[in-house]
């Protein structure tokens, strides 16, 4: 088993650290790979950044129709002479390797954006094509750069794009990080696991050394959500978590939350705690990450999904 941040069906070998993944390993008897591609190909697919679908995400709906679209994009984005940017910017000279999973094709611009007339894209995929983990795009003929790079791995500049999947229509088998964007190195550090309403938990198994419990203890990996109740009609999860050694003076946290409606972050609700003799002692506030700057008073929590290209279960191969 890979036991490693998303995305989870790959990581390091345990014998000579290179990458390997359930795409790439295989049977020893068969030959074959321990698991099958969701899907075949890009085609068909959209990939997205943050800001989601029509802010510069790429589409290939066919080798003959690979477009960028800007139908979201801000509006302070405009062509040098100050028009807006068009809603759909084909791709020319297209085209795919289907074993190195690269897509080539350029953008040309005229008037020019941002200064620039030409950009040359190298996109390239991962094993699972759920995202684009290199390349680069090379600006008016390589002058100038700026290079891909894998959304799960820490910021550092490099454009992060993702394969778009249409938002859950329940809250169960998500999971969400703190932060106002997803990262994999935040999940463990009391992250909310809802894998059913008979099984959701905090995870702590990635939790700073100094998270201890009063007693001097680590919290578990794991810490159940008690007398669970989830409402579909307002997305409203409550449920409570107990600490029978006390944690920072409490021994009872009650959690209310409310989900956006395409669930991708919690947005309303609260964490009340409560001390040995059941007194509530104070609550953190559950705020949309998208309304920043936060303006409410006393502690806020932030939190968001992980993105759905990135839970999906491999066909992984079963014995005959």
């Amino acid at each position: 088993v890979l036991v490693a941040p998303p995305p989870l069906w790959q990581g390091g070998c345990p014998l000579c650290r290179q990458p390997v993944s359930v795409y790439t390993a295989r049977d020893v008897g068969s030959g074959k790979a321990l698991a099958t591609l969701p899907c075949s190909g890009i085609y068909g697919s959209v990939f997205v950044q943050d800001g989601g679908l029509g802010v510069a995400s790429y589409h290939f709906d066919s080798l003959g129709d690979c477009y960028i679209s800007y139908a979201q994009a801000p509006p302070a984005w405009r062509l040098d002479d100050g028009s807006p940017l068009p809603e759909k910017k084909p791709f020319t000279d297209a085209s795919w390797d289907a074993d190195a999973l690269i897509f080539r094709g350029a953008i040309e611009w005229d008037p020019p954006f941002m200064g620039v007339r030409r950009c040359d894209y190298e996109v390239v995929f991962g094993a699972d094509l759920s995202a684009v983990v290199g390349g680069r795009v090379l600006l008016d003929g390589g002058g100038r750069e700026t290079r891909f790079g894998p959304p799960w791995n820490d910021r550092d500049g490099t454009l992060r794009y993702l394969r778009w999947t249409p938002p859950p229509t329940t809250l169960f088998g998500s999971v969400f990080v703190q932060g106002v964007m997803y990262a994999g190195m935040l999940e463990g550090i009391a992250s909310y696991h809802f894998d059913s309403q008979e099984d959701s938990y905090i995870s702590y198994g990635s939790a700073p050394p100094g998270w201890v419990l009063d007693d001097g203890t680590r919290p578990p990996s794991r810490k159940p959500f008690e007398d669970v109740s989830y409402s579909a009609d307002t997305r409203t999860f409550r449920g409570t978590v107990r600490w029978p050694t006390g944690l920072d003076g409490a021994t009872r946290w009650e959690f209310e939350m409310v989900f956006a409606e395409d669930f991708e972050s919690i947005v309303g609700g609260k964490m009340t705690a409560y001390v040995g003799d059941g007194q509530a002692r104070d609550s953190s506030y559950f705020v949309d990450p998208q309304s920043l700057p936060v303006l409410a008073s006393g502690t806020t929590f932030l939190y968001v999904r992980r993105p759905s290209a990135l839970t999906p279960a491999p066909l992984v191969l079963r014995d005959p």
